[in-house]
């Protein structure tokens, strides 16, 4: 019933394409893990649109996340893309890993865990990557070591390890997680609740975002935000027809391969 979240990637080389990385040669160091990494978050949209507008549970089956998103060209959200990611990672050589993980969006309580990261092992060294999150996150990966890399760095509170985002010399803490394998089959149940659970965010607006090399595009809810280099756009979506045409536009998902429906009020 669960062998489909075992199962290997059916084809890197179209991944490495859908990536923009074609014919590439990827080596298991540190360097190619980044460079997969930063082309993973230029070519592939985080996006919910499944869940906001079919109320769907998304498939964590190999085959059918490599379908949706390297196939079809679709995003996904956490543990989609993460899931995703890892399977690929392995079919690359690496030696990777999940891990579940709590945001750390209110200091004052530790939330249930609701996302997901890739831990990847190189010679000594642990490195925390992420392809699945709906806002800023590191686009190199961050090694477990508490040094700053990329704006982040990593720490350990008792038993759990955090990775926390560097505001001048103060850093605020993103995610939350035991650094301990995950097998696939203890994402179903997580991804179940943030799929299905009424008060989840995916349930009650579109939320899309990529990233530039200079800047990001995002979608929440009927606001529209752009930043790239010296280029700043913000407006409010009208209807369910300029949000097509948004994630049409900038994150290459269109009524052909996604599902839409009318803008909350």
């Amino acid at each position: 019933m669960f062998e489909e979240l075992y199962a290997p990637l059916p084809d890197p080389k179209s991944y490495l394409k859908r990536i923009g990385l074609e014919g590439a040669e990827i080596k298991t160091d540190k360097e190619s893990l980044d460079r997969v990494l930063k082309a993973h978050l230029r070519h592939i949209p985080f996006d919910d649109l499944d869940v906001w507008a079919k109320g769907v549970c998304p498939s964590l089956a190999v085959e059918d996340l490599y379908n949706k998103v390297v196939v079809n060209g679709r995003g996904g959200y956490c543990f989609e893309l993460n899931s995703l990611f890892k399977a690929f990672l392995l079919s690359l050589g690496f030696d990777a890993y999940t891990v579940i993980c709590h945001l750390c969006h209110d200091p004052s309580y530790i939330a249930v865990p609701a996302h997901c990261g890739v831990i990847v092992k190189i010679g000594d060294m642990k490195y925390f990557t992420d392809v699945g999150y709906g806002g800023k996150v590191p686009d190199e990966a961050v090694a477990l070591d508490g040094a700053v890399h990329g704006g982040y760095r990593s720490g350990t509170d008792g038993y759990y390890t955090y990775v926390e985002e560097m505001i001048g010399n103060e850093g605020k803490r993103v995610f939350l997680f035991k650094d301990l394998p995950a097998l696939p089959v203890e994402l179903v149940p997580l991804n179940f609740n943030v799929s299905q659970n009424a008060g989840s965010r995916f349930r009650t607006q579109p939320l899309l975002n990529l990233r530039y090399s200079d800047g990001n595009v995002l979608v929440t809810g009927r606001s529209f935000k752009l930043v790239r280099g010296d280029e700043r756009i913000e407006r409010e979506l009208k209807d369910m027809e300029e949000l097509k045409e948004v994630a049409k536009e900038y994150f290459g998902v269109g009524p052909e391969n996604a599902s839409f429906r009318e803008l909350d009020q």
